[in-house]
């Protein structure tokens, strides 16, 4: 039995079991031609859904690629700033330890010392 036969037959036991055997009974108003051009329909519109379906999954696939490339970096970016963190902390804490201050005191210091620099200039340029 061919392809298409056998999709005939099988529809025509479906509507047999629905009770509208109308479109498979020989004395159908819808001729033999009719029914094969419907199928060509149905198949084209069939390979055409397939091929969509691939192209979707193609640009699913280069998604999770990209996807998995951009959470690669981050986590390479995390490890990085994570031991920036560490390095500024221990910098912070010899900085407190040569200043003798914790906390805020290193803070105030620097302002201090840009007040001095700021004041410094001040009378440079009004006593030239």
């Amino acid at each position: 039995m061919s392809n298409g036969a056998h999709r005939t037959a099988a529809r025509s036991t479906l509507f047999q079991r629905a009770g509208r055997n109308d479109l498979a009974s020989p004395n159908s108003p819808h001729s033999a031609d009719m029914m094969a051009a419907m199928e060509d329909e149905n198949e084209e519109a069939f390979k055409g859904l397939r091929d969509d379906i691939r192209r979707l999954r193609g640009v699913s696939d280069d998604l999770g690629k990209e996807i998995a490339h951009h959470n690669s970096i981050l986590d390479a970016l995390e490890v990085s700033l994570g031991s920036a963190k560490v390095g500024l902390t221990k910098t912070m804490r010899k900085l407190d330890e040569v200043t003798g201050t914790s906390g805020m005191g290193h803070i105030w210091l620097l302002l201090l010392f840009a007040f001095g620099v700021f004041f410094f200039i001040f009378l440079l340029l009004k006593f030239r």
